[in-house]
């Protein structure tokens, strides 16, 4: 994280460096990150928000499961990796347009459909929304990126009748 932060400092400065007091470094996870406070020790700011000090940076930790239940915290309540939080983020964040992120329109509809129990990852995600959008495509763009032996290979198995599928299955032993 700060190897990231000198690089943006330095494209944003130009000739001069800017003073560090206009960064702030924050990081943000789902759970409490054991291993990075037991080898920096973190400073209490509030609940759920702690700092640690590298050298002369300042790094803001943020811990999603750790915050108060409050309607200010309720997008990173999502993101908690808590049920109960999760749940209340789910019931009291209010999206700000009807244009924010496909991805979290998404995980509002699943958590509000199917409850938090549901093991969706990020896969799932991209599945779900490939086979909502499949049907619009037009043959050629469901082909496009494919080369044409992986186009020969899909027909070749279509076209297999179901008794070449079993013909490699052995036989049970006696």
């Amino acid at each position: 994280m700060t190897g990231h932060y000198v690089n943006y400092r330095k494209q944003v400065s130009g000739r001069e460096l800017l003073p560090e007091q206009a960064f702030g470094l924050f990081g943000i996870c789902s759970r409490r990150p054991r291993d990075l406070f037991a080898a920096v020790p973190p400073e209490t700011v509030q609940a759920g928000v702690y700092l640690c000090r590298r050298g002369t940076d300042v790094i803001r930790i943020v811990v999603a499961a750790e915050l108060p239940t409050a309607e200010h915290n309720a997008l990173l309540h999502l993101f908690s990796a808590a049920d109960d939080r999760v749940q209340y983020g789910a019931k009291h964040y209010e999206l700000p347009t009807a244009d924010v992120s496909t991805l979290v329109n998404k995980l509002f509809a699943a958590y509000r459909r199917e409850g938090l129990t549901m093991p969706y990852t990020m896969d799932d995600f991209r599945k779900e929304v490939a086979r909502e959008v499949l049907h619009k495509l037009t043959p050629e763009e469901r082909l496009r990126g494919l080369s044409a032996q992986e186009i020969e290979n899909y027909l070749r198995r279509l076209r297999r009748k179901p008794k070449d599928a079993n013909a490699n299955r052995r036989k049970p032993k006696r």
